[in-house]
């Protein structure tokens, strides 16, 4: 079992380094440029501080998944805590995904392409997968 979830932690944590590259496509995509000449000047500056530590975010969580997957095994306290806050951190995430950012707002919906709800339960389900597999990690971890 412990084989199985180290690599499961590795495909996880390829997966958390490729999301944090493709923010900068994701940005293109959703205007996220256009959007912020909207802005006053203090908010675009955190809206651009938000998002590069959303992408840090993302390549710190990731590294120790892909790199040293162990840590999130390891029978310490230490080992417990870092899996039961990356378990709590996207139940979280999971919970946004659903009740915070609705399908319908997305821009791919407003322009008719129902390739947004593919994104949308896609996305959900690896966040899903992602909670489930820390819940797993913290359980050994204890």
């Amino acid at each position: 079992m412990m084989e199985t979830l180290t690599i499961l932690l590795r495909i996880a944590g390829a997966g958390l380094l490729l999301l944090a590259v493709l923010h900068i496509p994701i940005g293109k995509q959703l205007k996220w440029r256009e959007d912020a000449k909207r802005l006053t000047p203090v908010n675009t500056s955190i809206f651009h501080v938000h998002t590069f530590f959303i992408c840090m975010v993302l390549v710190m969580m990731g590294l120790p998944c892909l790199l040293e997957p162990g840590v999130f095994l390891e029978k310490s306290r230490a080992g417990a805590w870092l899996a039961w806050s990356a378990c709590g951190f996207w139940a979280l995430r999971l919970y946004f995904q659903w009740f915070v950012y609705p399908a319908n707002l997305w821009p791919w919906q407003a322009n008719g392409n129902g390739g947004s709800h593919l994104v949308h339960y896609g996305l959900g389900g690896a966040r899903h997968t992602l909670r489930c597999l820390c819940l797993v990690a913290g359980g050994l971890a204890n």
